[in-house]
């Protein structure tokens, strides 16, 4: 990660910036509509010995795939997996959401 772009400090408005966690936007892609994000830098080594993840607090933990679909896209997730293995992040962290109930803003604001 560039240490001057992709990074950014993220907490509730009415919290001081010095409460605020790190975010790191690890890989993207405009055309596909995904980013990797970090919760900060991945400094602990992962019970395989070979990867690394971050902590497990509030700040300064997580690793999460956004994409901008509602069904689930396999062949898109596993392809940034594979970019989050390289990089040598632990993917066994990454838990699997079904978003195929949730409501657009469009229909819920109807």
């Amino acid at each position: 990660v560039n240490k001057a772009e992709g990074k950014l400090k993220v907490a509730p408005c009415f919290l001081p910036t010095a409460l605020s966690g790190d975010y790191w936007i690890v890989a993207f892609d405009k055309e596909e509509d995904w980013a990797l994000i970090s919760g900060g830098p991945p400094k602990n080594q992962a019970p395989d010995g070979k990867s690394c993840r971050t902590g497990t607090g509030v700040n300064g933990s997580g690793l999460w795939i956004f994409t901008r679909k509602q069904q689930r896209d396999e062949a898109l997730i596993q392809k940034i997996r594979g970019i989050a293995t390289a990089k040598g992040f632990d993917v066994s962290v990454l838990n699997d959401i079904d978003h195929t109930k949730c409501s657009s803003s469009e229909e819920s604001s109807v």
